[in-house]
C-alpha cells in the first residue's frame, strides 16, 4: 500500500464513499447513493464539509461534517454534525483517522461553523478525541412499557409482578381536551410549535417546517423492509401543542417503538402526545425515548410517563460529544444540547 493523500470531497465522490462505508459498515444506510447525496448534498441548511483519504484514486477514508441549523447560546446559528468517519479495513491501524478528523474540524470552522457535534461509537472516540472531540454527555433510554409479559419474561419473575409494575409505570393522563392522531405528514403548523419551544432549547438543533421536511419526508427510501416514519399531533384549543415521530426496530427479541422526534409545549401535552403514540404501537411492547439527562426533552418525557431505563440494562453507551472547531469557547464539556435520536442520521 501506498500512502495515501489527505483532500476535500466533492459530490463526485459519492459512489466511492459509498463503497468505503460498504467495506467499512455493512449495515450502514449510508452505503446507498441516494441516502448520501440526499444527507450531503440535498441539504437545505448548505453542502457539507467532507474530506477523504485518497490512495491512487481509491477513497480509503472518509469523514463529514454536515450543517444543521440550530441555537447556540440562545441564538440562531449554524453547526457541524460529524458523521461517518471510516477507515477501509485494510488500511486501520495506520493512524489515519485523527490527521482526517483534524483537518475536517478546522474546515468546518473555517465555513462559520463554531461547534461540531457528534455521537461516535466506541471504535473512533480515542483516535476523534485526540483532533478535539469531548464528550458531554450518554444519552441515556427512557421506556414506556406496553407489553409487561414480555419484560416478564426476560426478567424471569410473575407476569402479575411485571404488570404490577407497568400500572406504576403507564403514560399518565393530561389534564384538559385533547384532540390527538396519526397523521399523514408532519403539520402544516409546526413552525408554531417550535416558536413556542425554542426559548426553552440552549442549545440544541432547531426542529422547525424545514428540519422536519428534509430528514423525515424526504428521506428516500432504499429499504423496503426498514419501517417507515409515522408522524401523531396533539392539539388543544384547535392549536398544535405537541408533535411526535416514531419508527420502530427490533432489540432483543422485541419489536419496539422509537421517538425520533418528541415535542410538546408542557406536561399535559407530552401525556397527551404519548398516549396516542401509545394506542397506536399494539405490536411494540415498549415506546422508547433516548435524551440527555437534565434536558428539556428528558424532562418533558419523564412528565408524560416515561421513565429512564437503568444503565446497566442500556443496549449500548450512546456518547454525545462536541468539537470546539477554533478553539475559543472555553469549557465545551460543560455546554448543555437539546438532543436525541433524531439528530442521529441512521434511522
Amino acid at each position: 500500500m501506498s500512502d495515501p493523500a489527505l483532500r476535500e470531497a466533492s459530490e463526485a465522490d459519492i459512489p466511492a464513499i459509498c463503497r468505503l462505508m460498504r467495506r467499512a459498515f455493512p449495515d450502514n444506510a449510508k452505503g446507498h447513493e441516494e441516502i448520501l447525496r440526499w444527507q450531503y448534498w440535498e441539504n437545505p441548511y448548505g453542502p457539507p464539509v467532507a474530506w477523504v483519504w485518497d490512495d491512487a484514486g481509491t477513497i480509503v477514508g472518509h469523514h463529514t461534517c454536515i450543517r444543521y441549523a440550530a441555537v447556540v447560546d440562545g441564538k440562531p446559528a449554524t453547526v457541524g454534525m460529524g458523521i461517518d468517519a471510516a477507515i477501509d479495513p485494510d488500511y486501520q491501524g495506520r493512524g489515519l483517522l485523527t490527521p482526517l478528523a483534524k483537518k475536517m474540524y478546522d474546515e468546518t470552522g473555517k465555513a462559520g461553523m463554531a461547534y461540531t457535534l457528534s455521537y461516535p461509537n466506541d471504535k473512533s472516540m480515542r483516535g476523534i478525541g485526540r483532533a478535539g472531540w469531548r464528550e458531554i454527555g450518554l444519552l441515556r433510554t427512557h421506556l414506556l412499557m406496553l407489553d409487561s409479559s414480555w419484560y416478564a419474561k426476560r426478567a424471569h419473575v410473575p407476569r402479575i409482578a411485571m404488570s404490577g409494575v407497568r400500572l406504576v409505570l403507564r403514560a399518565k393522563r393530561p389534564h384538559g381536551n385533547y384532540v390527538a392522531a396519526e397523521t399523514a405528514a408532519p403539520p402544516a403548523d409546526v413552525d408554531e410549535l417550535w416558536n413556542a419551544l425554542e426559548p426553552a432549547v440552549v442549545n440544541g438543533v432547531i426542529r422547525d417546517s424545514t428540519w422536519f421536511d428534509w430528514r423525515y419526508v424526504r428521506r428516500p427510501v432504499v429499504d423496503p423492509t426498514i419501517a417507515p416514519y409515522r408522524y401523531f399531533s396533539t392539539r388543544r384549543d384547535g392549536g398544535l401543542v405537541g408533535v411526535a415521530v416514531t419508527t420502530q426496530r427490533e432489540q432483543r427479541g422485541g419489536m419496539f417503538t422509537y421517538l425520533l422526534e418528541f415535542l410538546a409545549v408542557d406536561d399535559d401535552a407530552a401525556r397527551s402526545l404519548l398516549q396516542v403514540v401509545a394506542r397506536n404501537s399494539a405490536d411494540s411492547v415498549g415506546v422508547l425515548l433516548a435524551a440527555l439527562p437534565g434536558t428539556s426533552t428528558s424532562l418533558r418525557a419523564m412528565a408524560a410517563g416515561l421513565r429512564l431505563v437503568p444503565s446497566r440494562f442500556e443496549e449500548k453507551a450512546l456518547h454525545v460529544g462536541v468539537v470546539d472547531n477554533d478553539g475559543s469557547h472555553g469549557d465545551v464539556t460543560q455546554l448543555q444540547w437539546t438532543l436525541g435520536w433524531g439528530d442521529l442520521d441512521h434511522l
